[in-house]
């Protein structure tokens, strides 16, 4: 993968702006467990994909998404919770941070109202704005005050990308 080159198909225009012939984008999935320590920031180790066009998602221990042109992409996100040690109540964030814990673009919180008979679910979707060569990774906060865990299956958390406009 190169953070620096565009892709084969990127067509620069008379306008100025470069845009992406073919389809950039990809879906990736944790296939293990991960913990979830109190207001740590855990970046989503997704280990597998089901594509990876222009291959431009990192899955060598940095799980980052590289915008290969400035333009507006499509994230979306699911994070299943092991239902064994959820409790009512349970906060949990969820979302964007670009360029190695620059700032968060995006955040959503979800607070579970239900007990340990469920498997709670967080999933989101955003549209945001990305420069060239800007890197974003997919986390989440526990805020609980306990250790917490992902579930520890293959699918259930799962990230994408996909490049929409200039």
């Amino acid at each position: 993968m190169s953070t620096t080159s565009l892709p084969a198909s990127a067509i620069p225009n008379s306008d100025g702006v470069t845009r992406v012939a073919t389809p950039v984008g990809f879906y990736a999935e944790a296939t293990g467990q991960q913990t979830l320590g109190h207001n740590a920031t855990v970046y989503l180790d997704l280990n597998t994909k089901d594509y990876n066009q222009g291959d431009y998602f990192d899955l060598l221990g940095q799980n980052r998404f590289y915008a290969p042109v400035s333009g507006i992409y499509n994230f979306t996100c699911s994070v299943l919770f092991g239902q064994y040690n959820m409790a009512s109540g349970d906060r949990f964030d969820s979302g964007l941070m670009k360029a190695g814990g620059g700032s968060a673009i995006f955040t959503t919180l979800r607070e579970f109202s239900g007990g340990t008979s469920i498997f709670p679910c967080l999933s989101w979707s955003t549209n945001q704005r990305l420069a060239q060569n800007e890197y974003v990774q997919f986390y989440v906060i526990n805020r609980t005050g306990t250790t917490r865990y992902t579930y520890n299956g293959t699918t259930y958390t799962n990230a994408s990308a996909t490049y929409l406009s200039p």
